[in-house]
């Protein structure tokens, strides 16, 4: 995730370490399908998995046969990401700061934007773009809270 914007080195998943390998179970059983549908457009390409966390999609990918490289500021997160796949290329970056140009077919990034403020996310796109070949692919995979119109929306949201 794009957090440290500001080199203060905060880590905000080091508390989350221990519950790491069950938050993998639920977020692989909930995200399946998209992902799914991600890697169909992404197969065989060079791909770029922004914010990748402990890097379910990144993993897919490769099985896809995608030359991924998965990128976080998170040391917790790739540290697992490393740990349950280690043939894997990981980074660590802020993706707001990508040092990619034109190296990639695709970027993708899944269930981060929502967690940026807009001139993060502003930054994170750009950063995006520039490290994609041109006429390549940016995807994003992420959800939007509802507006909160009605009582019920409210207690959902």
């Amino acid at each position: 995730m794009t957090y440290d914007t500001h080199g203060t080195g905060f880590d905000p998943y080091k508390p989350l370490e221990e519950s790491l390998k069950f938050g993998d179970v639920v977020n692989r059983w909930l995200l399946v399908r998209p992902r799914q549908r991600i890697v169909q457009l992404l197969t065989g390409q060079r791909v770029l998995d922004v914010c990748c966390g402990t890097g379910n999609l990144t993993a897919m990918l490769a099985a896809a046969g995608c030359a991924v490289v998965g990128v976080d500021s998170s040391p917790t997160m790739l540290t697992h990401a490393r740990r349950k796949l280690p043939a894997l290329e990981f980074k660590q970056m802020d993706a707001a700061r990508l040092p990619f140009d034109g190296e990639f077919e695709a970027a993708v990034i899944g269930i981060a934007i929502h967690e940026m403020r807009p001139q993060v996310r502003e930054q994170v796109w750009e950063s995006m773009r520039r490290a994609v070949r041109p006429g390549g692919r940016l995807v994003a995979m992420d959800f939007a809270v509802p507006p909160r119109t009605n009582l019920l929306s409210r207690i959902m949201g």
